[in-house]
């Protein structure tokens, strides 16, 4: 097999791999990260404050839970693109509510240092 056979064949090898659960060493060396930990707890005490059946007062505290770990996090600096998505998505609710003008001259210095403009 020579050179232009293996080139040819890289992104069939690639697709193959992802296919059978392979997943990107990149992403295997990163490991989590202290704002995933901290999404994750998000969501769990967002998914439960929306459960229903909840009494109001137990809603109420796990919603303040869930905010209080927004303040948290949108605190910290985001390591990478996915930590920048977790804080969008929790303090929005996924959408749900605007990002307030509160937490964003944060985020876009977060968003400028990630592409290495000077805010």
């Amino acid at each position: 097999m020579n050179r232009r056979s293996l080139i040819r064949c890289a992104p069939a090898a690639g697709m193959a791999a992802l296919l059978a659960g392979a997943v990107p060493v990149i992403a295997q060396a990163q490991g989590e990260t202290p704002i995933m930990a901290m999404f994750q707890q998000w969501k769990q005490a967002h998914d439960y404050s929306n459960e229903r059946g909840l009494d109001e007062e137990t809603a109420d505290a796990a919603l303040a839970e869930a905010i209080e770990i927004e303040n948290q996090m949108i605190a910290m600096p985001c390591q990478s693109m996915q930590d920048l998505a977790a804080k969008i998505c929790a303090y929005t609710s996924f959408g749900a509510f605007a990002l307030s003008d509160s937490v964003m001259p944060e985020l876009w210095a977060e968003m400028a240092a990630m592409v290495e403009v000077a805010a």
